[in-house]
């Protein structure tokens, strides 16, 4: 009965709530709960690692110019449609549930049709993270036929605030009408945001969170992390206070992150259930951790995934975001990455190459914490 009763949390309730309420969009990509039930069944039974999702990064070439921007300091190449759809297939092997399509800006891609196509047909479901400058309602309709499910939003706060936090005016307008024609389209679409200190202080969460709900889309947001341009800042990094407030908003039914929408509530995905890879196939556990377990054009991903989960970071259940809350892995790990100058930096390469890179702690776990 005691089970039972913690399982009727508000907290549990509101997360059952948030799967429900996304079912709906899987008309069209029913596929995917075989693969869900299948991994679930890996991860608990056969203490085996399945991904989640995971970021592919199509190049860093964006029109915008966000204050933040994280990919100001890694390459600018553009990745051949082969080798995209050669990543795509080995975030296959690895049972990925959804690939998020990230830049810089995704659809100054002319092939991006084919990229959505190449990944509905592995029977995974395509995400895309976008400005959304440049999408419209025939584009977007286009998108959707290939295959798209979702497209998540950046938006750095309400009207004008966002357009000077993006350097580009109207740029909230035309993310706004985006949005709307998305979901007049029946896409899963959600606004993404980074809670700053500035944005958290002027009340632009809460706009935005209200702004979500109204429109029926999502909020998603991920925490300030030391990178692009705000490496070696650790005055971005959000106080206790702060991640307390967002914690609570994270129990309205609308508003997300990656701790929530994970295997397992509550756990930071990166390494263990969620990758990044960089446009000239370099793979981080995370797009906001500039350190590379290895290159999928040169070595299998499989090895590469192997090696990322030896480490006692990604190989267990991490209760705080490594980037965004852990203070400790974020001086002892991150910050040797300020100074380099080719990002991601090579895992052999960090000064802690042998506590990154270890055999795993008796108590870790693939498995529910």
């Amino acid at each position: 009965m005691r089970e039972l009763l913690r399982s009727l949390s508000p907290a549990n309730v509101v997360r059952v709530y948030k799967v429900l309420r996304a079912v709906r969009f899987f008309r069209g990509h029913r596929y995917v709960y075989g693969r869900a039930l299948e991994n679930y069944a890996r991860i608990l039974f056969l203490r085996q690692r399945r991904l989640r999702v995971a970021e592919l990064s199509l190049g860093n070439a964006c029109q915008l110019r966000c204050e933040h921007c994280y990919a100001t300091d890694l390459t600018t190449a553009t990745a051949p449609l082969a080798e995209v759809k050669a990543s795509i297939d080995a975030l296959d092997r690895l049972g990925c549930l959804s690939i998020m399509l990230v830049g810089g800006e995704p659809t100054l891609r002319k092939d991006l049709l084919d990229i959505v196509s190449a990944i509905r047909a592995r029977r995974m479901v395509p995400f895309m993270f976008s400005n959304a400058q440049l999408l419209d309602r025939e584009r977007l309709a286009e998108l959707k036929d290939a295959g798209l499910f979702g497209l998540m939003v950046s938006v750095l706060g309400v009207g004008e605030r966002h357009d000077a936090f993006v350097h580009q005016e109207g740029a909230f307008a035309r993310a706004l009408a985006a949005v709307d024609a998305a979901r007049e389209l029946g896409l899963f679409v959600s606004l993404n945001t980074t809670p700053t200190h500035q944005l958290l202080a002027a009340g632009e969460f809460t706009a935005l969170a209200r702004l979500a709900e109204a429109r029926g889309v999502g909020l998603k947001f991920n925490y300030p992390a030391l990178l692009g341009r705000f490496a070696g800042r650790d005055e971005e990094l959000l106080d206790a206070a702060e991640r307390r407030f967002l914690d609570q908003e994270l129990d309205k039914p609308h508003v997300s992150n990656d701790m929530r929408t994970s295997y397992f509530d509550r756990t930071c995905p990166a390494g263990a259930f969620a990758l990044y890879v960089a446009d000239n196939g370099e793979v981080t556990p995370c797009a906001y951790i500039p350190i590379s377990f290895g290159n999928l054009h040169e070595e299998p991903i499989e090895t590469i995934h192997q090696r990322m989960v030896t480490s006692p970071f990604f190989g267990r259940v991490q209760r705080l975001c490594l980037v965004g809350e852990d203070r400790d892995f974020i001086a002892r790990f991150v910050a040797p990455t300020f100074a380099a100058t080719d990002l991601p930096m090579r895992w052999d390469k960090h000064p802690l190459r042998d506590e990154l890179v270890a055999a795993p702690r008796p108590e870790s776990s693939p498995a529910a914490p």
